[in-house]
């Protein structure tokens, strides 16, 4: 399995709120993954227009055929590979997962947007501080306005 990305504000609880989620019988990833809620269980990201479902960072690793309780981090700050290209601080990030793997951010454009790069403007970078916080993407937590 490929490693991903690095959760780094987790020591401080005031900057990640975590939820435990049974993992899918056939689901296979590690730390650092992109997850999204299949029949309430967590399962890897497989398509950018799954941004509608994403429910955060997997904060553990799981295999096939074991449905154990995983950490999914909702809001965290991950140090995560991202598609090399130019970033610019709160840019619109998608899953990668179409050309990359489940571990990958690139440009979003405000498109199937799942996070923000967090660091001030960098040059053909392929890693980087992303942002993550599924309450503000307003997509698969209702919002009464």
């Amino acid at each position: 399995m490929a490693t991903g990305a690095q959760v780094k504000a987790i020591a401080d609880e005031k900057n990640v709120d975590t939820v435990g989620m049974a993992a899918a019988s056939a689901a296979v990833f590690n730390a650092g993954a992109q997850i999204i809620n299949s029949s309430g269980t967590a399962t890897q990201i497989t398509a950018v227009t799954d941004d509608a479902t994403f429910v955060g960072i997997a904060g553990g690793s799981t295999l096939t055929g074991l449905t154990d309780e995983i950490p999914v981090h909702r809001v965290c700050i991950v140090y995560a590979p991202l598609a090399t290209g130019d970033y610019t601080f709160a840019q619109a990030l998608l899953s990668d997962v179409a050309t990359s793997d489940i571990y990958t951010f690139a440009d979003g454009s405000a498109a199937n947007t799942i996070a923000w790069f967090n660091q001030v403007d960098e040059t053909g970078i392929s890693i980087g501080d992303v942002y993550v916080n599924v309450f503000m993407l307003k997509k698969f937590f209702a919002v009464n306005a």
